[in-house]
């Protein structure tokens, strides 16, 4: 830790804070190597979303449009995709014409490299899209700025303690706003 710096401080003392069973549960593994990792991933995430992810994103999206079909909810127009990847559900979502305004968070400058070579050309997607995770966006979001719907598709795994970021997360909702996430499982 003494002769690291920068990012390399926060990883070697989150690999320190592991070995000595001391995890903090808001932030335990820095967005740096998750960002590692999603940036490996982005060069053939399109074909590897297309050959196993398929069905998990259709059921988050149908699941929601159906919510908000129920709900007759007019009142939708603003989204948080968290992890929003190559832009898959946010395009799914502005084909459906759900959303209006969809703000994107993703921790890897591969995925947003990606997305935008190949879904932004044709038609905007995100009002605003920014490469950071959800405890900095969190942190440095405008107080009035709420959301109707917060939707992750994938991307929250590495959270270890789930149920404190919904709590977090239940503070960018507007009134009637919901949260959406799919989380892939070992079992």
């Amino acid at each position: 830790i003494e002769r690291s710096s920068g990012s390399k401080t926060e990883e070697a003392k989150f690999l320190l804070s592991a070995i000595e069973g001391k995890i903090d549960e808001k932030k335990a593994i820095p967005s740096s190597l998750t960002s590692i990792y999603y940036d490996q991933l982005s060069k053939k995430y399109g074909k590897s979303l297309a050959a196993h992810e398929p069905e998990a994103l259709d059921s988050l999206i149908n699941k929601l449009l159906s919510y908000t079909n129920t709900q007759k909810s007019a009142s939708i127009k603003k989204v948080l995709d968290v992890g929003c990847k190559t832009g898959e559900a946010a395009l799914a979502l502005k084909a459906n014409g759900t959303a209006s305004i969809i703000d994107g968070i993703e921790t890897s400058y591969g995925m947003l490299e990606q997305a935008k070579a190949s879904k932004f050309q044709e038609e905007q997607l995100y009002s605003s899209i920014r490469q950071c995770d959800i405890y900095e966006y969190i942190s440095t979001k405008p107080k009035n700025k709420k959301f109707d719907i917060i939707m992750s598709h994938d991307s929250l795994n590495s959270t270890p303690s789930l149920s404190l970021l919904l709590k977090d997360l239940q503070n960018l909702l507007s009134p009637k706003g919901f949260i959406a996430i799919s989380l892939r499982t070992t079992s």
